[in-house]
Parts: C-alpha cells; sequence; structure tokens
C-alpha cells in the first residue's frame, strides 16, 4: 500500500483545549484527573474522572443549526462540528477549497444519546437528535463533503478501526482525503456504575499501567480528529506533514475468557500484520504506544505480545507509551488520544 500522510490535526482532551496545550501536557507529564464537578452531573458524586471544560458552548448560528436543534443534539455531535473547522484550519484549508471533493468522514462514537418526546417535538429537525450517525454526517453535510460518511463504534479501537477504513479507501482511490476521529463524554454517571459493578474502577483516580500499583482504569472525556491523504496527494498539494503511517491492520480476539478480555495470539498477529505492511524490521522500532488498560492481567497480556513481535530481535531499547494516565481513558476516543500523542512525539 502507499504511505499516508498525517496533514492535520486537532483535539480536546482534559486539562487541554487544543494541540499545543495537549502537547504541553504531555511533556510536562501532568495528569488532569480530577473529582467529576458537581455541575456535570447535578448531584453529589465520589467519582473522579479526566473531564472536559466549558462542554455545550456551541455557536449553532455558525454552523447553520437552528438554536432548539443544537440543544436537544448529542453534545458529541457538536464537539465533532467544532473540531473539524479546527482541523481544517490546522490543515490551512478554507470552506471554498473542500466543498463538494471526495472526502471521507470516519468518526469513532457511542451514542446514548436520546432526547425526550416533547424535545424532538420542538426541533424544526428531529431525525438530528437521535440518530448516532449524524455524528458525522452533519460534517459531511456543512462543509458539502462527497465521500463516504459513517460513524464507528468498537469501543476504544473505533478511532482507530476507522482509520484503517479511510486508509484502505485513500489507496483505492476512492476518495482524495479523510477526515478521521474519535469522541467520548461522560454526560452521566452511568459508565462509572457499570465499570465499578464490574470491579474495573480505579477507587483512588491513580491510573497505573504496566505497574504493580494497578487497581483499574479512570475513566475520562476528549476528541482527536486528524486529517489524511496519500503521501503523493499530500506532496502535489504542499500540505504540512506531521507524520506517515506506513501500515495499518484490524483484527478481534475471538472467542476468549469474557467479552473484554484480550487474546495474545490474536495480539501478536495485528502487530505482525501492520509490522508486515509497513515494510519497517521490528528492531527499527524505537516507541510503542500501548492501549494500557490498568489491569494487571490484561496489561501483562499486551506486555507479552508486545514483547513476542517487539524484543527478541533488537539490541535498542524499545519505549512504551500511554496516555491514560495523564487524561484518563476518553472511551472512543482512545486509540486518537495515543495517535495524535505520537504524531506531535515525531513532529
Amino acid at each position: 500500500g502507499q504511505s499516508i500522510a498525517v496533514v492535520g490535526m486537532s483535539c480536546r482532551f482534559p486539562g487541554a483545549n487544543d494541540l499545543e496545550e495537549y502537547w504541553d501536557l504531555l511533556k510536562e507529564g501532568r495528569c488532569t484527573i480530577d473529582n467529576v464537578p458537581f455541575e456535570r452531573w447535578g448531584h453529589k458524586n465520589d467519582h473522579k474522572a479526566g473531564m472536559l471544560d466549558r462542554i455545550g458552548q456551541f455557536d449553532a448560528d455558525y454552523f447553520m443549526i437552528p438554536e432548539e436543534d443544537a440543544r436537544a443534539m448529542d453534545p458529541q455531535a457538536l464537539l465533532v462540528l467544532e473540531e473539524s473547522l479546527k482541523l481544517w484550519y490546522h490543515a490551512g484549508y478554507s470552506h471554498k477549497e473542500i466543498k463538494g471533493k471526495p472526502v471521507g468522514v470516519y468518526i469513532g462514537a457511542r451514542s446514548q444519546h436520546r432526547p425526550e418526546e416533547a424535545v424532538l417535538q420542538q426541533m424544526k429537525n428531529p431525525i438530528l437528535g437521535i440518530g448516532p450517525n449524524y455524528i458525522a454526517a452533519n460534517v459531511s453535510h456543512f462543509f458539502d463533503l462527497k465521500g463516504p460518511s459513517m460513524v464507528l463504534d468498537t469501543a476504544c479501537s473505533s478511532a482507530l478501526v476507522g482509520m484503517d477504513m479511510a486508509v484502505q479507501a485513500l489507496e483505492n482511490g476512492e476518495i482524495e482525503s479523510a477526515i478521521v476521529g474519535g469522541v467520548g463524554l461522560l454526560p452521566s454517571d452511568s459508565a462509572h456504575r457499570i465499570f465499578s459493578q464490574r470491579n474495573l474502577l480505579s477507587k483512588d483516580g491513580n491510573f497505573h499501567i504496566f505497574d504493580g500499583r494497578s487497581k483499574g482504569i479512570v475513566l475520562g472525556e476528549g476528541i482527536g480528529m486528524v486529517l489524511l491523504k496519500t503521501m503523493d496527494k499530500a506532496l502535489d498539494d504542499r500540505d504540512q506533514i506531521y507524520a506517515v503511517i506506513q501500515g495499518i491492520a484490524v483484527n478481534s480476539d475471538g472467542r476468549t475468557a469474557g467479552p473484554a478480555t484480550p487474546n495474545l495470539e490474536a495480539q501478536k498477529s495485528v502487530m505482525e500484520r501492520a509490522l508486515s505492511k509497513s515494510g519497517i524490521k521490528a528492531e527499527d522500532v524505537s516507541h510503542i504506544e500501548t492501549n494500557g488498560s490498568g489491569s494487571r492481567v490484561t496489561d501483562l497480556l499486551e506486555l507479552k505480545a508486545i514483547q513476542a513481535v517487539y524484543r527478541n530481535t533488537s539490541k535498542k531499547p524499545c519505549s512504551l507509551g500511554s496516555v491514560k494516565p495523564n487524561i484518563g481513558h476518553p472511551l472512543c476516543a482512545e486509540g486518537i488520544a495515543g495517535f495524535i500523542k505520537v504524531v506531535l512525539t515525531l513532529h
């Protein structure tokens, strides 16, 4: 396959309202996990999480959405619109230049948003309030983009599975550029309740990965987006190239001990496939941005898979990283949070 260039980025993560702030947070090794503020869920709680601030300050007029519709829409959809605008600006493009172009939109998201019947009746376009597909479709609509437009949910890998689809469409010449992103918000404490019932939450709000102190995960929020093109197109368009994707692979664990339990062989094989597609040797890889779940068992499995693929060939050290101890686990935005970190590091 062809090399794929990253030509633009945008993000909002806990404690970081843009790329520069995200880079500062990572560079300084800060942790922005904190108590969930009372006003976010309107009740007292003891939960800790990485939360975005100033959710819901959306400029409906600018995005040509009636005010009452914007109020009733999934806040994730509004965030995606805002960040996609920042993304085009970061890549150096105006509305006019992209209008009508074959641009694909691939957004990892999970929407539990269901407005009340009464709210839907007040909306001018009630359909915008109910379909998770609009999280991506709004972007294609607003910018008049003609490539495929879809919302994917494969949990924390959502954005990266979208990236795999985007890369294939770019390589096949079906689209000329792709917006790939992921978004996750905690509109209520239901995720906290489910995770704590399953005993997966870290009680003290500390997120330790590959560590004897690992006691579970800390949930978070966030959104990240990247703009991709084939290397040839990026060079023709004289884009700023932040990093290059040489290979990407996706698989599934199949049947394991439980729906969220990883499989060592499957993890090894997906890393091997990505490596072989890239044409890069294992010994030339110097950093691996990991999933890192904060559970000793799954972390150990991931570590063993990485060792099987990378360790035996290399005399050079290879570093491992994860953004989760900094910002928590931002749900469907997790894969893109790690990806943007690596791109910023390379750049």
